[in-house]
């Protein structure tokens, strides 16, 4: 196993696709946390302080969005209301 924690080989061996990999600019590590109350905020600012030039609510809403077209393209069935 090389650094990271995987190997990108084992990923892509046997796999129809190559996988599909995504760059979230100017973002940081915390900013992937869903966003946060104004209580955890005051609570824990360290992982709620969205990177500079970063809206941590709008990057969710487009990412849940592509995580369940995803799915729905994949895995087929409608959206539950």
């Amino acid at each position: 196993m090389r650094g990271g924690g995987c190997d990108d080989h084992i990923l892509s061996d046997g796999r129809l696709h190559q996988p599909d990999f995504h760059v979230a600019p100017n973002s940081q590590h915390f900013d992937f946390l869903a966003p946060c109350s104004a209580d955890l905020a005051k609570m824990v600012p360290t992982i709620c302080a969205d990177g500079q030039r970063f809206d941590r609510a709008a990057f969710h809403k487009e990412f849940n969005a592509d995580v369940v077209a995803f799915f729905l393209k994949h895995l087929g069935g409608a959206p539950q209301q």
